[in-house]
């Protein structure tokens, strides 16, 4: 199927005489030695353009204005008092009436998508966004995008307090203006240049999904929030978030010094790491003991508690010895350990910190234990 190429076109026709020029042929796509007529014929106007028209047809057709690019122009230099604001629906204001002369610029954008709002001069005030969907008799406010240096987007917001550059989307609109909604001091130039182009998409958070069968809103939130643990929202970035969620189990203190889900990893690296330094690479320090008065507990390590851990043997070929870290040592005792005669060890086992200072008890004054610290 050939595709025969259009042009539209928004310039008023005007009246009077035309002269039907010659169809047009084309080549075929397929091919070039075959020459298609169009079904499309042109006329010459009175301003000598070649119009499209239906075939046999020399009357001026109805022509379509399409919306183009036009900016408007204007100065604020006074606060608008003469308007009415009525709190509406969700407490949201709701603009009518009309404002005092010198505090609005305004445009009719009635099938424009978007529209660029430049503000310059030198005031001091507030100049508020607004636009309307029933013809210019409501107004609300509505969130503008400015923009920074090399076309990247700036903030949202509602409002200008300073000069700047900002693009408002106008889909379904039929008028915007900006409005000076605090008192004046020198002139804001306002200009508003209208486009029926569409302009960049932008998604503003937070997006809502709402279920259909439950009628559920299900919220996405921005990295920036901050989760809470009733929060209904479907979905809460974590990263780049840094705050917590929910509290530490009973018994698990939650690491200082760190925030959010980095700090909780830290801590708990930090923690797994000197644990393992306590049992791997520690320098141990001497302790060896002789017991001065058999059957007498008596500590070890000068009384001083081992920081990481301990390990004392009993190298005495007949007696039995008993240690603790608990309380005092004492043969069969609650909380005490046994080393067996000639040779019997204890070690604190890996990732254990001891109690308090190693009480032993052998029952011969003179026995000796071997004993290390670290």
């Amino acid at each position: 199927m050939k595709i025969l190429p259009f042009a539209a076109t928004a310039t008023a026709v005007m009246a009077g005489s035309c002269a039907v020029l010659a169809q047009e042929t084309y080549k075929d796509s397929g091919n070039p030695n075959v020459s298609i007529p169009s079904v499309v014929q042109k006329y010459l106007n009175a301003a000598g353009m070649a119009i499209p028209v239906s075939s046999g047809q020399c009357a001026a057709p109805a022509q379509v204005a399409l919306p183009g690019d036009t900016m408007t122009s204007g100065a604020i230099t006074a606060r608008d008092t003469a308007s009415v604001t009525t709190v509406g629906y969700n407490g949201f204001d709701v603009v009518t009436g009309t404002p005092t002369a010198g505090s609005a610029v305004a445009q009719s954008v009635n099938g424009i998508s978007s529209a660029t709002i430049t503000i310059a001069g030198s005031f001091t005030g507030t100049l508020e966004f607004e636009v309307s969907g029933d013809g210019g008799t409501t107004y609300v406010a509505s969130t503008a995008r400015q923009r920074g240096s090399g076309g990247t987007a700036g903030p949202a917001t509602i409002t200008a307090t300073g000069i700047g550059v900002f693009d408002i989307d106008l889909a379904s609109k039929t008028n915007v203006r900006v409005r000076a909604t605090a008192a004046m001091t020198g002139s804001a130039s306002v200009k508003i240049n209208q486009s029926a182009t569409t302009g960049p998409i932008e998604i503003q958070t937070p997006v809502r999904i709402q279920d259909n069968n439950s009628d559920q809103n299900l919220t996405i939130k921005p990295a920036s929030t901050t989760p809470a643990a009733a929060d209904p929202a479907a979905v809460v970035a974590i990263s780049p978030n840094t705050a917590e969620v929910g509290t530490p189990a009973t018994g698990y203190a939650q690491p200082s010094g760190g925030v959010g889900l980095s700090g909780w990893l830290s801590g708990i690296y930090h923690s797994i790491a000197n644990t393992l330094a306590v049992n791997i690479g520690q320098s141990g320090t001497a302790g060896d003991a002789t017991m001065t008065t058999g059957g007498t507990a008596q500590n070890l390590f000068g009384g001083a508690t081992p920081a990481n851990g301990f390990s004392v043997a009993n190298p005495n070929a007949a007696d039995d010895c008993w240690i603790s870290d608990s309380v005092t040592a004492a043969a069969n005792g609650k909380g005490s350990y046994r080393l067996a005669a000639n040779g019997g060890e204890y070690d604190t086992p890996p990732a254990y910190r001891p109690v308090g200072p190693v009480s032993a008890l052998c029952p011969t004054t003179g026995d000796v234990l071997t004993a290390r610290r670290w």
